[in-house]
C-alpha cells in the first residue's frame, strides 16, 4: 500500500502531503514516505467527515489513507490536489464512489461475456456509477486478460491521463495486504472477546483472500488454520495462484516469504455446475442461513463455500476443531440476478 501512495502522489508537481486518519502507521512506513519526501499528518480515528475535511483543506493534501470513516464528498471536495485514497484494512465502501467521480477518476470494468439486454446486480450498479464496461470473450478473460487490461491502460496514458490496473477480485501483491490486516483484526477481536479460532475458512475466487490471509498466518505468526474453498478451477490451480500473490506481496517487505505448498489448504469439490452456476441444494443451504440466522450469502462465492462447510462437518472433517471462523466476503448484489433459481 505504501509503495502505492508514494507512486500516486508523485505525479504531482508541488510539495506532498498525505493525511492518515487512524493512529495505526508503522514507524518504518512513515520513514518510507519521508524518505521520497513526502509529509505525513494525522487525524484522529472516527472524527466526522467535516473535521477531516477540514483539516484536508488546511494541509492541501495530495494523499489520502484512511482505516475508520466514511470518506465522502466533503472530503475529497475539500482537496482539490488530491491524487490517492488509500483503504486500509478490509473492503472499499469508505470511499464514496460517486465522489471519487466528481473528480474524474474512472472505472473501465473488463467483464467476460457479451452486454446483455437488461442490466441486473453488479453491472447495474457499474453502470449507475458511469463505469465503462468493454466485454470479452470467455477464452480471452481466461488467458489474456491482464495482457487487455494493461492494454487498455496504455490507451488511457496515451490521452495523458494515469491509470492503474487491479487485477481480477484485487488478488495481487499489494491486495493481499487487506486480508493480512483482517487477520490482525481477528486476532484483536479474539483477545477482546476472549474465544480464540482454530481455522478460519473462506471463500476461493481468484486466490486474494486466501493468500493475504496466509500471509499474515505466517509472518504475525498465528496458529490459525487458514482453508480456502473454491468456487471455480481446482485445487493445483489455486495453490499455484495463491504461492504467486504471496510472492509479490514479499516485494512490499523487508523479509522474504517462503510458505510451503502444504500450508495452502483448499477444500475441493464444491464448484458444482460452475463458477455461478447453481445447484439446488446451494441454493437450499443459502435459503436455511437466511432464514435461520438471518444472514444473507450469494450464490456465486459464499454461498457456495458455505454449503462446502457445511457438508464437511456433516463427513467429520473438522471433528479436531473446536471454534471455526467463516468469513463472509460479500457479494450480496449477486444474489438478485439468481432470483428466479430459488423455490419458495
Amino acid at each position: 500500500m505504501i509503495h502505492d501512495i508514494i507512486q500516486g502522489v508523485e505525479h504531482g508537481m508541488r510539495g506532498r502531503r498525505i493525511l492518515v486518519s487512524h493512529n495505526q502507521i508503522a514507524e518504518k512506513a512513515i520513514r518510507l514516505l519521508n524518505a521520497h519526501d513526502i509529509d505525513v499528518f494525522f487525524s484522529p480515528p472516527y472524527d466526522p467527515s467535516d473535521v477531516v475535511a477540514k483539516r484536508a483543506a488546511d494541509l492541501k493534501i495530495d494523499g489520502l489513507m484512511v482505516r475508520q470513516g466514511r470518506i465522502d464528498e466533503a472530503v475529497i471536495s475539500a482537496s482539490p490536489n488530491l491524487k490517492v485514497i488509500a483503504k486500509h484494512g478490509v473492503g472499499v465502501d469508505n470511499v464514496d464512489i460517486a465522489a471519487a467521480a466528481k473528480l474524474g477518476l474512472k472505472a473501465i470494468v473488463v467483464l467476460r461475456g457479451h452486454d446483455p439486454d437488461t442490466y441486473e446486480g453488479n453491472l447495474l450498479l457499474d453502470h449507475l456509477l458511469g463505469a465503462e464496461v468493454r466485454w470479452i470473450s470467455s477464452e480471452d478473460y481466461r488467458d489474456h486478460r491482464m495482457d487487455i487490461m494493461h492494454t487498455i491502460a496504455d490507451e488511457v496514458l496515451a490521452k495523458g491521463q494515469q491509470a492503474y490496473v487491479i487485477p481480477e477480485g484485487a488478488s495481487s501483491g499489494i491486495g493481499a495486504f487487506g486480508y493480512f490486516s483482517a487477520l490482525q483484526e481477528i486476532v484483536q477481536q479474539e483477545q477482546e472477546l476472549g474465544i480464540s479460532f482454530d481455522a478460519v475458512i473462506v471463500a476461493v475466487g481468484s486466490g486474494g483472500t486466501h493468500g493475504g490471509l496466509l500471509l499474515a498466518q505466517q509472518l504475525l505468526p498465528t496458529s490459525h488454520r487458514i482453508i480456502g474453498i473454491n468456487v471455480c478451477d481446482d485445487e493445483d490451480y489455486f495453490i499455484k495462484a495463491i504461492t504467486t500473490v504471496i510472492e509479490e506481496s514479499a516485494h512490499y517487505l523487508d523479509q522474504s516469504v517462503t510458505i510451503p505448498t502444504e500450508a495452502i489448504e483448499i477444500i475441493d469439490g464444491y464448484v458444482g455446475k460452475g463458477y455461478a452456476q447453481s445447484q439446488p441444494q446451494e441454493l437450499q443451504c443459502i435459503k436455511d442461513l437466511a432464514s435461520l440466522e438471518g444472514v444473507i450469502l450469494d450464490p456465486v462465492y459464499t454461498g457456495k463455500a458455505f454449503y462446502g462447510l457445511v457438508e464437511e462437518i456433516r463427513k467429520g472433517t473438522f471433528q479436531d476443531l473446536q471454534n471455526i471462523l467463516f468469513i463472509h466476503t460479500g457479494g450480496l448484489y449477486g444474489l438478485f440476478p439468481h432470483s428466479a433459481s430459488f423455490e419458495f
